[in-house]
């Protein structure tokens, strides 16, 4: 269903622990095959549980062997049955598209924004004094197939010879007949996983083939939390899967620099530390960041690692500082332990975000960090200025 509406899908993956460990235990599984192999140990013996518990070993020839041929079956074996884009369980139609070439569904987007935006309208005319009723999925679709009746002549760049649509091709563009299928891959804890492991799953899903498998693996996208920390630190284990290890070789992380910039401390920190989006400096909003001159500087700073971020982070990127001073993504730090701002070869290693999942969203992070007299209209300016660096950024 998904596919069919032109987007793709990502499966989460957690290969870094397990709920249980143990030969005995109810939950455990890989002690209850080789004892003792599948889980990573510390110097006294126990099972490393930085993770939240049971930390896995991908450093092992079996664990790493067990992560590849998982995700090999779930992009080889996970699909759907064939949905045409042009079907009518599609709500954006593909008409006029020959015969297996690609169209890009958001050259269709604002033709079709537009006709429901129509559809709003017309819903709240005539109903003054009223309170205007929700538009339901009948006017909607009803819209989608007026729009539809006047696309029937369409070129392949767009509606009616439209220009072709370039902005983000990879991830939109969608075969007009196709397999629904597994579009990427999103590693839990990546960091705590070996480079090599991440490598070996790359080239097991390059490798499969239309004609073979169903899947034309070398269109998987693979990312992650790079995290840096705990035993895997420093590649204490073996060359893990963190952020500055992964530059070249296509695998995204999570660019916390962008995030920690715009918003402002870490979540590690006092929530109060405020960023280049959240008023530092320019708003403060009572919590002492070191004095006026101090919270100036850290906002230029922050207004460096911005500008790196939004290159896709890249460590090769050269510009000049707040200082005046000709540096690279790479040479510019992050935080005090001596790690660079950039450290992406190429922009689809970097995965700019400014909230997720963990902690708050960014709108209560905006809420908590403003200063007491900016208002609610600042404060959504704020929130979409944050997410504006996402959307603009490489």
């Amino acid at each position: 269903a998904l596919n069919s509406y032109g987007l793709r899908v990502i499966l989460d993956v957690v290969y870094n622990h397990t709920q249980e460990s143990g030969p005995h235990g109810r939950n455990s599984v890989l002690d209850k095959v080789v004892p003792g192999y599948y889980h990573r140990r510390g110097p006294a013996g126990n099972i490393e549980s930085s993770t939240c518990c049971n930390n896995t070993a991908s450093e092992h020839a079996m664990m790493e062997r067990l992560i590849v041929d998982d995700l090999v079956h779930w992009a080889r074996d996970y699909k759907g049955d064939p949905v045409p884009l042009s079907s009518p369980h599609s709500p954006i139609s593909m008409p006029g598209a020959p015969e297996g070439q690609s169209r890009l569904v958001c050259s269709h987007l604002p033709r079709l924004s537009r006709a429901i935006s129509a559809a709003v309208a017309k819903g709240q005319r005539g109903m003054a004094g009223q309170r205007a009723p929700l538009v339901g999925r009948p006017a909607l679709r009803a819209a989608a197939r007026e729009q539809q009746s006047q696309w029937s002549g369409a070129q392949p760049g767009g509606p009616q010879g439209s220009p072709p649509c370039t902005l983000g091709r990879r991830l939109v563009e969608a075969p007009r007949h196709g397999m629904p299928h597994v579009d990427g891959f999103r590693f839990d804890l990546m960091g705590h996983l070996m480079k090599s492991t991440m490598l070996r799953a790359k080239a097991a899903l390059s490798a499969l083939t239309l004609e073979e498998d169903g899947v034309d693996g070398s269109t998987i996208y693979l990312y992650g939390e790079g995290w840096n920390y705990a035993e895997v630190a420093n590649n204490r284990c073996g060359i893990n899967a963190g952020q500055e290890n992964l530059a070249g070789t296509g695998i995204g992380s999570f660019n916390d620099r962008l995030r920690e910039a715009c918003n402002g401390g870490s979540p590690f920190a006092d929530p109060r530390l405020q960023g280049w989006v959240t008023g530092l400096s320019l708003q403060p909003n009572g919590f002492d960041q070191g004095g006026e001159e101090s919270e100036a500087a850290s906002l230029a700073y922050l207004q460096d690692r911005l500008k790196v971020a939004l290159t896709g982070n890249l460590r090769s990127y050269a510009f000049v500082d707040t200082h005046g001073q000709q540096i690279t993504g790479g040479e510019l730090p992050f935080g005090t332990d001596g790690a660079p701002t950039g450290y992406c070869a190429s922009p689809e290693e970097a995965v700019n975000y400014v909230s997720a999942h963990d902690n708050e969203t960014l709108f209560d992070t905006v809420m908590l960090k403003a200063a007491a007299e900016v208002d609610i209209k600042q404060r959504c300016r704020m929130n979409m200025l944050a997410t504006s660096l996402v959307a603009l950024g490489q």
